[in-house]
């Protein structure tokens, strides 16, 4: 599908969207229940107008955080984009944007999907509400029409009352013999304005049925009778302004009847049972039901669900091995870490879970593979499942904090962070004999090892000495835990300070806003995680100056590096987000919340 002559058409429509009270019959009534793809705004003035009081509205407005991305307005592809959209309507996309009144919605349905032929795709409808709109979008289209007459032709149709306008796009020019083959036509874009409400498709059924269900007040079985769909909306507490909604269950067997339409039935079976069905079953991907996000403002939290459903967990969905909490809090966790999460999560049983997807794809694999694995761990002299994965633990602690040295009000890049994880060990010297055992068989003794071991405050501390510039890593395996630091030393080394001389004051979990944000976390959440939000942002601006500077390209400047952002000055808007994750029968659940002043 493409549309590259139409992107003002579109864009006009994504900007006359409804009523600042949504009409009757809602959108979500005009589409069918097992839609597979859903993507819906609520109310887009009502955004709009809150932007500018939120955290990110008020600091784009802040003169010293504008001046940082100055050059992002001035940068060729999109001034061009502006004055291309400016020349074929008439007005700029935010004079267009002016014109929102509503919601929108637009949807993949089920029986579109084409994952064979010569045209794989799906074909798309776009709905909006668009008031007392109609005669402004029909001038916009004409105006646009009228610049490029040469686009394609424009027919018009009566249909019960309404009218349903069709574009075809013109077809590619032939391709001379010996030159690269044309792209296949653009589709053509079908559309009707009727009742304060614009349909888009590729499809003209599409739009006819939607005018159907308009008509009528609405499908007997819709979008908004959907329980799937509903639970979406009830998990995002009534805050759900953006939604993003792939109904699995309805994609599933559009998917499978593709796969075995492809089949050439004279061809011999895969001598390995290894079967593109049967490797999807073993995945579990049938008991798969929806995946959603969902992202708005519930009071004065901006809040984020995210959602997997299934039936029955089998498969990669307990590949994704969390337990339920509580999670461990341990106070050798800097306070000064700005970002840090603590799960539970079992290697053991997710590697289980591995391998009875793999004997369920093909038992003939799976036995050579564990012949393999064996033959590996006879050479070893170790059982890797029982002494390495067998010993980790089930509890993860991970942080980023600052390098030493480097200035706290200024974070360097986010690759250059010191990033920490640390593994709880149901048994601590047996791990760490499996481990030397594989350093000793693959690493050189002695001085030529590029793991070097010292001594830190009566701990063993191995560092992997890189190249210059490159990234190192540090390790220590003490009281319980594998202490693993990515970059410099320090975060292992802050660890270590605070199991020697505990200090619950100084520790990341007993901070005062620590504890008062994470009383929102569900006891029983598998995931928690406190994230300082301007540290990090300050270290993705300087993030965007480092790619920037690598780039050497002095026209595409996105950023001005001489106005970066301090982490002062993001604080005055940027608090805090709390994240956690839970786990029912039906499914994996993650929330994520933040003041949004």
């Amino acid at each position: 599908m493409r549309f590259p002559r139409l992107v003002p058409l579109v864009l006009a429509a994504f900007a006359s969207a409804s009523f600042a009270s949504a009409a009757e019959p809602a959108l979500t009534r005009l589409v069918p229940a097992d839609t597979a793809i859903v993507v819906a705004l609520r109310d887009l003035p009502a955004l709009r107008a809150r932007f500018p009081e939120s955290a990110s509205g008020r600091a784009w407005a802040d003169p010293e955080i504008a001046r940082f991305f100055a050059p992002l307005s001035g940068h060729p592809e999109i001034a061009e984009m502006i004055e291309k959209v400016k020349a074929e309507t008439g007005h700029t996309p935010a004079e267009l944007f002016a014109l929102a009144t509503g919601d929108v919605l637009l949807t993949v349905p089920a029986g579109s999907l084409r994952f064979s032929g010569d045209n794989p795709g799906a074909d798309v409808f776009l709905a909006l509400e668009i008031g007392e709109n109609e005669a402004k979008i029909t001038e916009l289209v004409a105006a646009a029409r009228a610049k490029d007459a040469s686009a394609g032709t424009a027919s018009t149709e009566d249909y019960n009352g309404a009218t349903i306008h069709t574009f075809t796009p013109a077809s590619p020019a032939a391709t001379p013999p010996g030159a690269d083959a044309v792209s296949a036509p653009a589709e053509p874009l079908v559309w009707s304005l009727h009742q304060g409400r614009w349909f888009l498709s590729t499809d003209r059924a599409l739009v006819t049925a939607a005018l159907d269900a308009l008509a009528a007040g609405g499908l007997p079985e819709s979008l908004a009778t959907s329980s799937d769909y509903q639970k979406v909306l009830d998990r995002a507490g009534g805050g759900a302004d953006v939604l993003a909604f792939l109904n699995w269950k309805a994609v599933y067997p559009a998917l499978i009847s593709a796969i075995e339409a492809a089949r050439d039935p004279k061809e011999a079976p895969n001598p390995f049972g290894m079967e593109p069905v049967n490797i999807m079953k073993a995945l579990g991907l049938d008991a798969i039901e929806s995946f959603s996000v969902s992202a708005g403002t519930v009071g004065d939290l901006d809040r984020v669900d995210a959602a997997l459903t299934y039936t029955e967990a089998r498969g990669v969905v307990n590949l994704l091995a969390y337990r339920d909490g509580p999670v461990a809090r341990p106070d050798w966790v800097p306070a000064a870490w700005f970002n840090v999460s603590s799960q539970n999560f079992s290697v053991p049983e997710a590697y289980a879970e591995l391998e009875r997807i793999l004997d369920r794809v093909s038992p003939m694999v799976a036995g050579m593979a564990q012949g393999q694995l064996k033959t590996f761990e006879r050479q070893l002299g170790l059982d890797l499942k029982r002494d390495l994965i067998g010993n980790l633990g089930e509890s993860f602690i991970s942080g980023y904090a600052l390098p030493a040295g480097a200035d706290a009000d200024n974070p360097p890049a986010h690759d250059q962070l010191d990033q920490f994880i640390g593994i709880s060990l149901a048994d601590a010297a047996s791990f760490e004999r499996s481990l030397e055992t594989i350093k000793a068989k693959y690493l050189p003794p002695g001085d030529a090892s590029p793991i070097k071991t010292r001594d830190y405050l009566g701990r063993k501390l191995h560092t992997f000495e890189t190249a210059p510039g490159a990234r190192g890593a540090s390790y220590a395996i003490t009281d319980g835990w594998l202490l693993l630091g990515i970059g410099s030393p320090a975060s292992v080394e802050s660890v270590v300070q605070l199991l020697n001389a505990p200090n619950p004051t100084a520790s990341f979990w007993q901070r005062a806003d620590v504890r008062e944000a994470l009383l929102s976390a569900p006891t029983g959440a598998f995931s928690i995680q406190h994230t300082e939000l301007a540290p990090l942002l300050a270290s993705l601006a300087s993030t965007l100056v480092k790619v920037q500077e690598d780039q050497d390209d002095e026209e595409g400047r996105l950023v001005d590096p001489e106005a970066k952002p301090t982490r002062e000055q993001l604080a005055r808007y940027f608090k805090h987000s709390v994240s956690h994750g839970t786990r029912t029968s039906e499914g994996l659940f993650f929330h994520s919340e933040g003041p949004t002043r």
